[in-house]
């Protein structure tokens, strides 16, 4: 007997219905611990706050939660979060907490997401770290730096560090942009499939194949071949989702090469990978079902850059599991999403590169009709 078994009305409980009864069960839970932090007379808002994100926690990270609920989530943490800096602006550290808890959350959110091409998102942290650590600066120069400026002098000294602080935010924020744009290009990529297009593709100039070649083929040579059921498929490849050890003592093995078959039985030597968000899409097998596998003669497809021979790659940046048309609808379309989404992120940062320099002009121009 197990709790699909349970019948509620006559109904036998889906996974859907356990779900909802799970969260119901959830949500009774913090109201009642609401009920007695009131009883008790503690404090509610923080309390409703935290029984909030415990909810909110558990159905994000379920199987049922969407995107477009997630949308919604956001747009709440992001209202919540500005209504406690607007309460608290008078301060100097705590906006500074608030803001730096407001961006962890709300990248928690963002990766809670299945559709969220993690690669992407490494590659834009570095912008979007650089981008939050001078905004903690300006927020440092406008609430410590400015209040304290006595005279025309610091005035125009002041200015001039917000006019450098707003440069460097803007281009740091249209670099971003431009590098999240870029990603777009991959859709119109080809895919080699045999030797004469990688070659062909490898002899463009640089700025046409800047984002790389794409190849797809068989890992492993000769060309695949029929193979009987007890046979045993060699492993060229694993890494584990269960941390840096995997299970069992089995921990990654990311050779650094690989020998690829291309569609017309030509073979090329690929450089390996080391990390495993660059093994995308990868089969779980084996004893523990947390382990993806590489093995012998399985459809890849390789994002690199063409190498000194036209039969090698080198700086892989992905190996997918799968064909090129599985490639394009899962792997480029969730890169697409998470691009997009971290280019209108890079677009509002562009604009908010402007506060500094909107109050180090101001505050030059009060000095200077305090002086006339």
């Amino acid at each position: 007997m197990n709790l699909q078994s349970v019948t509620l009305f006559g109904r036998e409980l889906s996974h859907g219905n356990l779900h909802t009864l799970f969260f119901a069960g959830l949500a009774t839970v913090a109201l009642i611990w609401v009920f007695f932090a009131v009883k008790r007379g503690d404090r509610l808002f923080p309390t409703i706050g935290l029984a909030a994100a415990f909810v909110t926690l558990f159905y994000l990270t379920s199987p049922f939660a969407t995107d477009a609920a997630r949308w919604w989530i956001a747009s709440g943490i992001v209202l919540v979060g500005l209504i406690s800096l607007r309460l608290c602006r008078d301060r100097v550290w705590k906006p500074l907490f608030i803001a730096t808890a407001l961006v962890i959350v709300l990248v928690g959110v963002l990766l809670t997401s299945t559709s969220v091409n993690l690669l992407s998102f490494e590659n834009s942290l570095d912008n979007g770290l650089t981008f939050y650590l001078l905004s903690c600066l300006t927020w440092l120069v406008i609430r410590v730096v400015i209040p304290r400026t006595r005279g025309k002098q610091q005035a125009v000294q002041v200015a001039g560090l917000t006019v450098v602080i707003s440069l460097t935010m803007f281009i740091v924020a249209a670099v971003w942009w431009r590098e999240a744009i870029d990603e777009h290009a991959l859709t119109d990529t080809p895919i080699a499939t045999t030797l004469a297009e990688l070659e062909r593709f490898s002899a463009e100039p640089g700025g046409k194949r800047r984002h790389g070649v794409i190849a797809a083929g068989f890992v492993g040579a000769p060309p695949p071949r029929a193979r009987e059921a007890s046979e045993t498929i060699e492993t060229l490849a694993r890494h584990s989702g269960r941390g840096p050890h995997g299970a069992g003592g089995n921990g990654p093995l990311f050779p650094d090469r690989f020998v690829v078959t291309l569609f017309d039985g030509a073979t090329i030597t690929v450089a390996g990978i080391t990390s495993p968000r660059q093994a995308h899409n990868w089969p779980e097998a084996g004893p523990d079902r947390h382990q993806h596998l590489l093995r012998y003669s399985d459809p890849v497809v390789i994002w690199a850059e063409p190498g000194p021979d036209p039969a090698s790659l080198v700086r892989t940046r992905v190996i997918a599991y799968g064909t090129p048309v599985n490639f394009r609808e899962d792997f480029l379309s969730d890169l697409i999403k998470t691009s997009r989404i971290i280019s209108w992120i890079a677009i509002l940062c562009a604009f908010v590169a402007l506060v500094p320099l909107a109050f180090g002009v101001q505050h030059l121009l009060l000095h200077r009709r305090s002086l006339n």
